[in-house]
């Protein structure tokens, strides 16, 4: 009994240890492709640099994004992308909020490919219920149905 209790905090300790460590892997990622993962967060920032009104606020060197402010949201399905970020110049810092949106047309051949893939999709096995975890409830329904007697729901 002694030994499983002092083996108990270091369970706890260890598996603490190894969320903080996924977490903080996860924040490191997030704000190392943040400007790869983010579209026209380069072209905000290109922007900036050539605007004469936050050239007087930032400074005329280099300008570059901050490391720890920074958030973003990506619907590629609908086409639209939100971030806020702070830039900071060389005399000081602007926040930026910007959203951008898919172009008409690119948006509608982005549909059309969407809707070309479920057409295409053959899944089998439990990759099936995988995707649609609604066809598994209502088979589990109608069998459960049939058990009982009922006949179910078609």
């Amino acid at each position: 009994m002694a030994a499983t209790s002092s083996l108990k905090p270091k369970l706890i300790a260890g598996a603490w240890s190894a969320v903080g460590g996924a977490g903080i892997y996860q924040v490191y990622r997030h704000t190392r492709d943040f400007e790869a993962q983010t579209p026209c967060v380069v072209d905000a920032v290109k922007v900036l640099a050539s605007s004469s009104t936050a050239r007087a606020m930032l400074g005329s060197g280099d300008l570059s994004i901050a490391r720890w402010a920074r958030s973003s949201v990506v619907d590629h399905r609908h086409g639209l992308a939100r971030a806020k970020f702070e830039v900071r110049g060389d005399s000081g810092v602007v926040h930026v909020v910007m959203g951008a949106r898919r172009q008409a047309k690119a948006q509608e051949a982005f549909q059309e490919s969407l809707e070309d893939e479920e057409d295409e999709e053959d899944l089998k096995g439990w990759r099936r219920y995988f995707y649609r975890p609604w066809e598994i409830k209502q088979q589990a329904s109608a069998w459960l149905a049939r058990r009982r007697g009922g006949g179910g729901p078609p």
